[in-house]
């Protein structure tokens, strides 16, 4: 694995303390919790800290130690070539791994998890696919059936019991940082529902960032981007304008894509003319705007989008392979916590990300970058292996949306059950922050996708003060 476990620090009088988590702190004797507030519009807009700082005043979370290369077969031209030793390398990884096993694949029903399962199969091996029910489960099952192994689908029921409050207490115990990234809880019932039937878990994790993935709009600029950006003196009118006009048709109709221009409309940095500042804004703060950061914190000076930007530039690279890489340094990293923290409730399994393993990592950041997005596709290579190394079916490499673990939040946080235990929540939550109430009635409870995102943000850093600071 490219990644080590995280491990956080702190020192008190001249001595340092080092601990698997941030709660082991908290039994320290002369340790006071406290915020540091330096960090919190990160929480607030990117959902991690951007530097080794925690929401803990004085204590670090160690970085991962990432080397990526970019060189080394320059000669080689062909795809074919390059998609050959591909399938070679990812096959001899998983039969590595899963050698006299008992074998577990957490499978979405996209394209990363299916072709590790489909070199799984070739390496001659049975194993067991898990699957989250919902929207993803047609597919995980379509593609099961066709790779003629067993499935186990499982629900993540938030709220299904009658105290929610107490769910999420142990979801936040577990999870440690603020329960931000909500896709742990979906992870966690897969992982659980498999505990006594395998000893090694396989995930796709990794795919979208190698082989640029997510939506294709993350690695170019849409038509309606590129206009704004130029258009001088007249932008900032125009987004407000619009932002008038788009905002209460996204509150009244709660559709997705009205929900995301209404969001556009709301970042100026979104339409910079500068484009890092655009990526900053429209990919690496999916929660949060800059307009919204002002509104909840209303004496911060900490400009977050500037800081990201210059992660981004870090490389001197094409411009998607420098998103690329920004990625794998920083968003990665936060994605594969909510896998260890799942891992570590059932520590008699071990997990394997393949496509996240030295000997994939290496090969994969010198494949050019035209064969990895190409005319706007993206995972333009993986497509490539899967219909011709991997042998898996049309429905999987032509897929256009991107599939993967996903989580009811909407449907959660407008549960009329639970509406008087979130507002009680946020409520305590942005008072110990130090964060403007006011603010709340614009996210919740949310009417549309991205005022769902926003909302489950504030949810995961009250959580997250109340097991640290309200004590």
């Amino acid at each position: 694995m490219i990644y080590s476990l995280p491990e956080y620090y702190t020192t008190i009088n001249g001595k340092t303390f080092k601990f698997p988590d941030m709660k082991s702190f908290l039994s320290l004797e002369r340790f006071k919790p406290e915020l540091n507030r330096s960090v919190l519009p990160f929480y607030l807009c990117h959902g991690m800290s951007c530097n080794e700082q925690t929401l803990l005043n004085g204590v670090y979370r160690k970085p991962p130690k990432l080397t990526l290369h970019y060189s080394g077969y320059e000669g080689e031209t062909a795809i074919d070539w390059w998609a050959k030793e591909f399938w070679g390398r990812l096959c001899s990884v998983v039969e590595a791994f899963a050698k006299n096993k008992k074998v577990g694949v957490l499978l979405s029903g996209g394209l990363d998890s299916a072709i590790v399962a489909a070199a799984l199969k070739q390496c001659g091996i049975t194993f067991t696919c898990y699957t989250l029910g919902g929207d993803e489960a047609e597919s995980a099952q379509e593609l099961v059936e066709y790779l003629k192994m067993h499935i186990r689908t499982t629900y993540a029921n938030l709220g299904s019991s009658f105290d929610i409050g107490k769910e999420l207490t142990y979801f936040q115990s577990l999870y440690d940082e603020p329960l931000i990234k909500f896709t742990f809880i979906p992870t966690f019932y897969l992982v659980n529902s498999a505990k006594d039937e395998v000893d090694i878990l396989f995930t796709g994790d990794g795919g979208d960032e190698l082989f640029i993935g997510y939506r294709k709009d993350y690695w170019n600029d849409p038509l309606v981007v590129s206009i704004f950006s130029k258009l001088g003196i007249l932008r900032k009118p125009l987004l407000i304008l619009c932002d008038r006009l788009v905002t209460p048709l996204a509150n009244s109709t709660h559709l997705k894509q009205l929900s995301l221009a209404s969001e556009f409309f709301e970042r100026p940095n979104a339409s910079d003319s500068e484009w890092r500042y655009r990526i900053a804004s429209r990919v690496f703060q999916p929660y949060l705007s800059e307009t919204d950061l002002k509104c909840i914190m209303l004496n911060n000076t900490i400009n977050t989008i500037h800081e990201v930007s210059e992660a981004i530039m870090d490389t001197p690279l094409d411009k998607v392979e420098a998103i690329s890489h920004a990625m794998l340094k920083g968003e990665l990293y936060n994605d594969m916590f909510r896998v260890w923290k799942s891992m570590s409730v059932v520590p008699n399994i071990e997990f394997c990300s393949p496509l996240l393993e030295e000997l994939i990592v290496d090969f994969a950041t010198s494949i050019p970058i035209s064969f990895r997005y190409r005319n706007g596709i993206t995972k333009y290579f993986l497509r490539y292996v899967a219909e011709h190394y991997a042998g898996l079916p049309e429905f999987v490499y032509k897929q256009k949306a991107k599939v993967g673990l996903s989580a009811s939040v909407y449907e959660w946080l407008n549960n009329p059950q639970h509406k008087c235990y979130f507002q009680s929540l946020l409520s305590r939550g942005c008072d110990t922050l130090g964060l403007n109430r006011g603010f709340l009635h614009k996210v919740f409870p949310p009417r549309t996708y991205t005022q769902s995102l926003k909302a489950w943000n504030l949810v995961g850093l009250s959580l997250w003060a109340d097991m640290f600071l309200r004590r």
